[in-house]
């Protein structure tokens, strides 16, 4: 993805996907994390069940195309993993800065 385009993808994320996920049963959150100088993003789900997950695949699918037309790109990959760990103290020490 072109440099330029990465904060046109955390405006959309903020703006109009994050609330659109934020509605969806079972949501309980949505990290993205980014290497502007690689050109390269990834984005991870969180819901409580997996058919919450699965209910939410059309969301998941526009997401997926929002990401495709800002980023200029013809296809992403996706891939449904389990959470076998997960450790956050103090949200506030990973959250990012407004854009």
């Amino acid at each position: 993805m072109p440099q330029e385009r990465f904060d046109d993808l955390v405006t959309m994320f903020q703006e109009d996907m994050g609330p659109r996920y934020a509605d969806a049963r079972g949501f309980r959150g949505f990290t993205v994390v980014s290497d502007r100088s690689k050109g390269q993003v990834f984005g991870i789900s969180f819901w409580a069940t997996e058919a919450d997950r699965d209910g939410a695949s059309e969301l998941g699918r526009a997401l997926r195309r929002k990401v495709m037309d800002i980023g200029d790109l013809e296809g992403i990959a996706s891939q449904l993993w389990e959470v076998a760990y997960f450790d956050v103290r103090d949200v506030r020490a990973v959250s990012a800065p407004q854009v």
